[in-house]
């Protein structure tokens, strides 16, 4: 018996790959989208999967004809497709040439049957809606603590604003029993009622993975929420019921944590701008008084009695200088005028002096001659007794003492007797 060949696993997944590929023509396929992803180079994968089984779909270049076709996750479409295997990952798939949209799938028309519902009683009214506050103190996440949206989530918030106090209410996010989970979790937290915002959220996945998020029992927990809401369900293009019902819907949970708190950094140039213009605004504001003040204090000035007495006092010496020269003009003139007389008056008023002067020496030397000192010189002598002057005998008793005044020095006596005459 001959030794069967031995090949390479690579030559193996060529042969095959010739052999599928080659086994048949195009051909129309139906089927409903789930995992889709659109790649940076244009190329899109997706399985496209019915009741029975899923294929792993790859469309080459194909991203702008997506978007153009308005192609989605959980859309049932028919496609234009031909077998390929892919050797690297020896994976069976499709080589989708060409999709066009055959109906919804039942997944995206119960979505959308529950969202017109729900819009249609008020649950996704803008006016519901509550807004997020400026810089909360407590944020709690309702979410897998396992989970990366929850890692996520807590970098980026605490690398925007150290410090802040976040609270996880662990909830499954994936599963039948997710939804029930996660509205008990909202709801508790609700009842708790220290958050300041609540955040829930999961990372990505396919449609019947968020599921869970399109469930009533969660959506309406959601929109009852006393405290505002965050919904950060998926990827950007992920949308879920609780994203309409929620007070903010952010595309990712790193994108929450920006929406809910501006970086520290941005809150401190605020403050500074603030207190920059809080500066400038008081300056003004103290210039605008210190002007009218400058203004009153010379409006006071120039009204002040002061300043006035001041002005009139000028005024006063003004007139007097002018008073004096007035007067001594008038005076010259007077003189002049009574020069002439003057001169004849001089010699009779100088006889009337003299003789007046030689009559007031006569009455000088009369009033000398009768001076108490020309007296006492003469050798006569005057008593006192308790200050008053003796003029008789009988006015003092024997033993009194008496001031005997002298012209020249004084005496203090004792009466020994008194002499009749």
């Amino acid at each position: 018996m001959a030794e069967a060949e031995i090949i390479s696993v690579s030559a193996a997944a060529a042969i095959l790959r010739d052999r599928i590929e080659n086994a048949m023509p195009p051909f129309w396929v139906s089927g409903e989208i789930s995992q889709a992803k659109v790649y940076p180079s244009g190329h899109v994968y997706f399985t496209l999967k019915d009741s029975g089984a899923a294929l792993s779909c790859v469309w080459f270049s194909g991203a702008n004809s997506w978007r153009e076709g308005g192609l989605r996750e959980g859309m049932s479409i028919e496609a234009m497709a031909r077998p390929g295997f892919h050797a690297e990952r020896g994976q069976l798939q499709l080589i989708i040439r060409l999709a066009r949209p055959c109906g919804q799938g039942s997944l995206q028309a119960a979505f959308e049957a529950l969202k017109e519902r729900l819009r249609a009683e008020g649950l996704f009214d803008p006016a519901r809606k509550k807004p997020l506050p400026l810089l909360p103190r407590r944020i709690g996440v309702i979410t897998s603590p396992e989970g990366a949206a929850l890692r996520d989530f807590i970098q980026v918030l605490c690398r925007r604003f150290p410090g802040v106090r976040i609270r996880i209410y662990p909830s499954l996010v994936q599963g039948r029993e997710a939804a029930a989970n996660a509205a008990r979790a909202l709801r508790w937290a609700a009842n708790k009622g220290d958050d300041e915002v609540l955040v829930l959220t999961r990372g990505g996945g396919s449609i019947e993975d968020l599921w869970a998020f399109n469930e009533e029992e969660l959506v309406r927990a959601v929109a009852a929420c006393p405290i505002p809401t965050v919904s950060a369900i998926g990827h950007e293009v992920d949308f879920s019921l609780c994203d309409f019902a929620a007070d903010l819907r952010a595309p990712t949970p790193s994108a929450a944590a920006e929406m809910i708190l501006r970086p520290c950094n941005e809150w401190q140039e605020e403050i500074a701008q603030h207190r920059r213009r809080l500066d400038a605004s008081l300056q003004m504001a103290l210039k605008q008084p210190l002007r009218r003040l400058g203004l009153l204090e010379q409006r006071l000035l120039r009204a002040s009695p002061l300043l006035r007495l001041r002005d009139q006092a000028q005024k006063v010496d003004l007139l007097s200088s002018r008073l004096d020269q007035a007067m001594a003009q008038l005076l010259r003139r007077r003189a002049e005028r009574l020069g002439p007389s003057l001169t004849r008056l001089a010699p009779a008023l100088q006889r009337l002096l003299d003789r007046r002067r030689s009559r007031l020496g006569e009455l000088a030397a009369r009033l000398e001659a009768m001076s108490p000192q020309r007296v006492l010189e003469r050798g006569y002598a005057l008593a006192r007794f308790e200050g008053q002057v003796l003029t008789r005998a009988s006015q003092v008793a024997p033993g009194s003492e008496l001031e005997i005044r002298l012209a020249e020095g004084g005496l203090v006596v004792q009466v020994l007797r008194i002499a009749e005459r």
